[in-house]
């Protein structure tokens, strides 16, 4: 064998991956999932234990469907992430855990609660937790470092002991129920440095307001058989505002009805202001009396405003020709306090 072929066989062998920076390694390991993260400790001894310092866990639908020729997956399914979890021996800065909504299982308020515990003890900055599970985990108010938090499929109680997520920056909710009538403006007061609010409402919940939410940038909202009356009383510095109004079945809009208010109790509200607002997106059914109302306030409030679009209407039901050059002309027509304001109408 030539002195060339030997030289070119040494270097076929040489780990390259593992002489990376370790932050290098970090990145790519964190793009894995977590059957593909606990495969690397097979690479070789170097990367036996390096999957265990990951300061990102995310159980994604990926995992979760691995078990779907389970009867129960449940069980399976936490005893793994138990055991995941457990072997972790670093900081665990970002915990993920998506069960689709459409499963037909859930996972115990018990392991959840040990996991929450555990986490607690690794400095978890962003959780998301969407599944089934109904009863939220108790140690979740006690996490002081949460600045990103996203639930999904829960009942939401607010502890009286709940001392707030003061570092808390970006908080989405969907599909919750709320068992206390003030527990979302209560789980909202705790939060002071709140900039993104992203949350999906059901049932009549006209009485809540963002009042202590002072350093809100962006807030979505998507409404179902609500009204929007009292839910935007004093934004000062948001800037980005999206707003979808719909019901089941006759697809009604803000208040289900076809009057329109002569003074909506969100204009009425003079402690709004709205001067740092550039985006706002609001798409409804097929009532829109009470969002042309809300567009009129916010056009002769907004002085940075730079783009709105209003969209009415669904696939399956759209409005006829008269009603949006009626819609069209009153828009054109509305006063606006920035003159660079760009209105799109639209329909589905």
């Amino acid at each position: 064998m030539t002195r060339s072929i030997k030289k070119a066989n040494c270097g076929d062998h040489i780990d390259r991956i593992s002489d990376l920076p370790s932050n290098v390694i970090d990145g790519i390991l964190k793009h894995l999932n977590i059957p593909e993260l606990v495969s690397t400790s097979i690479l070789s001894r170097k990367w036996r234990y390096m999957w265990m310092s990951v300061p990102e866990l995310v159980f994604c639908e990926d995992f979760v469907s691995r078990f779907e020729d389970l009867d129960d997956p449940g069980p399976e399914i936490s005893r793994i992430m138990t055991e995941v979890l457990f072997l972790h021996n670093g900081p665990i800065y970002k915990f993920s855990l998506n069960i689709p909504l459409s499963s037909q299982f859930t996972i115990t308020t018990e392991y959840l609660n040990k996991w929450i515990l555990f986490l607690s003890r690794r400095g978890i900055k962003d959780l998301q937790l969407l599944c089934n599970a109904y009863t939220l985990p108790s140690h979740i108010f006690s996490l002081q470092d949460l600045t990103h938090f996203r639930l999904s499929g829960f009942n939401l109680s607010v502890p009286p002991n709940f001392c707030g997520f003061k570092k808390l920056l970006d908080l989405c909710l969907e599909v919750i129920i709320y068992e206390e009538f003030d527990a979302l403006e209560n789980l909202i007061s705790g939060c002071p440095l709140l900039e993104k609010l992203s949350i999906i409402l059901f049932g009549d919940l006209k009485s809540v307001c963002f009042k202590k939410a002072k350093n809100l940038i962006d807030l979505r909202i998507k409404i179902y058989h609500v009204t929007v009356s009292g839910l935007i009383k004093s934004l000062p510095k948001i800037q980005r505002l999206t707003i979808e109004s719909y019901s089941d079945g006759n697809e009604s809009c803000y208040d289900g009805g076809e009057q329109e208010p002569d003074r909506p109790e969100e204009l009425e509200c003079s402690s709004c202001y709205l001067s740092q607002l550039q985006t706002v997106n609001i798409s409804v059914g097929t009532r829109f009396k009470h969002a042309m109302s809300l567009i009129q306030f916010i056009l002769a409030n907004s002085s940075s405003l730079k783009t709105l679009i209003f969209e009415v209407g669904t696939v399956s039901k759209k409005l006829d020709a008269a009603v949006l050059l009626s819609i069209s002309q009153n828009l054109l027509r509305m006063e606006r306090a920035s003159q660079r304001a760009r209105v799109e109408f639209l329909q589905p």
